[in-house]
Parts: C-alpha cells; sequence; structure tokens
C-alpha cells in the first residue's frame, strides 16, 4: 500500500511560471557538501535546513497506481556517480499524482533525459537519530532523507513537475522562518545559488545581499501590493534565473523557474524587478563562461 505526505503541485510540460510553491533550499553540488551537511545534522543539530540534491541520471518510475505514479525507490536513489544513496526516512513511497495522459508526458521526459531534484531535511523527523552513514571517498555515504518535495528538471533547467509533502507545507508555514519582519505585503531575497549547486563568488553574493536589504526589496514589495490587490496569494514564493555573463556580471535573460503566486503580471514585475540586479564582475572560473544563478524570493502580507 503506498503512502504519500505530500499534497498535489504538478506543473504544466510547457510553462512553469505560476503554478508550485518554492523555498530557498540549499543546493548540494558535490558528495564533500553533502558530507558537510550530515555532520552538521548530526553533531550540531542542524535538522531544519531545506537540501537540494540532484538525483543520477539511472532513476526510473514504477508502474502507476491508480492516479498514483511511484519513482522506483526499490534501489536507493544515487547521486554523485553512485558514492551517496538516498532513501526516504520512513520507507515511504515517493511520486506524482498523474492520470494516463500526465503519466505518459512524466514518462516521455524522463525517458528524454529530465533529471530529478530531490529536496530534504536530515533529522527533521527525529533529530536524535543518524540522518547519515557516512563512508570514505571510495565507498557510499547512505543518508536517510526526510522527503520535502521532488522535481523533474528539463534540460534548460525548467521545472516539468514538482510534488510538495505535508512536511515541507508544514516547514515553509512556520512564520518565524519567513524572516520577512513588518506588515503588509513584502518580500525578503534569498541567498542565490548556481543550479549545479557550485559556490557563487563572495562579491556576487554581497550584491544581492545588499539589493535585497534595500531597493531591489521595495520593489519587490511594491509588485506584491499590487498582485494581492488583484488576487494573488498573500504568501507566496518564487525562484528567479538570470542569465549572467560572468566576466562582466551583465544579466542577459532572466525568466522564472517556479512561482505560486498566481498573478502573471506580479511574476513579470517581480523577473523584471531581480533583472536589474546589479552584479560586479565575475572572478575565478566564473569569469570563463555564463552562468545561471538562481535568486529566490518570499513574499508575505
Amino acid at each position: 500500500m503506498r503512502t504519500w505526505l505530500g499534497a498535489l503541485v504538478l506543473l504544466s510540460l510547457t510553462t512553469a511560471s505560476t503554478a508550485s510553491a518554492q523555498s530557498s533550499d540549499r543546493p548540494l553540488g558535490s558528495l564533500d557538501a553533502l558530507q558537510t551537511a550530515c555532520r552538521a545534522a548530526d553533531e550540531e543539530g542542524n535538522t531544519s535546513t531545506l537540501y537540494s540534491v540532484m538525483i543520477d541520471g539511472a532513476w526510473r518510475f514504477e508502474e502507476r497506481d491508480e492516479d498514483f505514479l511511484p519513482l522506483d525507490t526499490r534501489r536507493n536513489l544515487r547521486a554523485f556517480a553512485g558514492s551517496v544513496e538516498l532513501l526516504p526516512s520512513h520507507m515511504e513511497m515517493i511520486g506524482f499524482v498523474a492520470n494516463d495522459t500526465r503519466s505518459a508526458q512524466l514518462e516521455s521526459a524522463r525517458s528524454s533525459g529530465a533529471h530529478l531534484r530531490v529536496g530534504f531535511f536530515l533529522g527533521f523527523d527525529d533529530p536524535e537519530r543518524s540522518s547519515c552513514l557516512i563512508r570514505p571517498r571510495a565507498g557510499v555515504t547512505l543518508v536517510r532523507m526526510d522527503v520535502a518535495f521532488i522535481e523533474i528538471v528539463d534540460a534548460s533547467g525548467g521545472t516539468v513537475a514538482r510534488e510538495d509533502t505535508e512536511r515541507f507545507r508544514s516547514w515553509q508555514d512556520d512564520a518565524d522562518r519567513a524572516g520577512i519582519p513588518g506588515t503588509g505585503p513584502r518580500a525578503a531575497v534569498g541567498a542565490a545559488s548556481f543550479s549545479d549547486g557550485s559556490a557563487v563568488p563572495d562579491s556576487w553574493a554581497r550584491a544581492i545581499r545588499t539589493a535585497g536589504a534595500g531597493a531591489l526589496s521595495r520593489t519587490l514589495g511594491r509588485c506584491h501590493a499590487a498582485g494581492v490587490t488583484r488576487g494573488a496569494s498573500p504568501d507566496a514564493t518564487i525562484r528567479v534565473r538570470l542569465h549572467v555573463e560572468g566576466r562582466t556580471g551583465r544579466v542577459t535573460e532572466s525568466s522564472v523557474e517556479i512561482a505560486n503566486i498566481g498573478d502573471t503580471d506580479e511574476v513579470d514585475c517581480i523577473v523584471e524587478a531581480v533583472s536589474h540586479v546589479d552584479l560586479p564582475a565575475g572572478s575565478g572560473d566564473v569569469a570563463t563562461r555564463a552562468v545561471d544563478l538562481s535568486i529566490p524570493v518570499t513574499l508575505a502580507d
């Protein structure tokens, strides 16, 4: 018998501009980063940080059961070329609510090379229990994850489908975690990340924090106030993707990755505002290439 902890949040195969809930998760882009997160959970009691990881390409679905298309977790999900295996902490089945048509679409996306991204906590449900069995690089590190969400991501980084768990919703609804002081329509800009989980240059991180604490936050608040007037969700999140020329820091393209605002004009207003963030010239490897920068925004009323 299946057990699913979440509520349906599905995105269209062709548009992901106004659909699902999203939060400021921390992408883990390497084995070292994941093992550091494991130690933080076990040694420091850091159990409420939301992490995410990209699963290796061999993931697949099991046979659909009525309106539920489960991921095949009979073998643990693998990441970082098999050096990490992840399993749901309660051995629950995870998957997507989907009818025949939707199942075919999701299978088509998978077989065409779409990636699976999993968001999770470590020790969220049971802080006293160790979440990881860390082994040397030559071995396999085992992670018992408290699943927060699952996403199917296409080759361009766009979200094809997403499903959130009640665990995630409980975490997101925690007013203390929103971190948006004040009253009325307002916004908070979260920590930026690269799509592959690698570190954002300090100069860019500082620029985004500075903007988010000042003019950008005020502009986003005005976008949200207008959206709420039109019927947008008072409490919502959005993740904006910026395509940035590393050498100059110039934003050449902007788009929405995922949002649950429910008002297209507000989404457009936020994307436009974030696209004008002033980034300095990149350094190191970033200066040699164009990069996709993801910036989360949390909205409240």
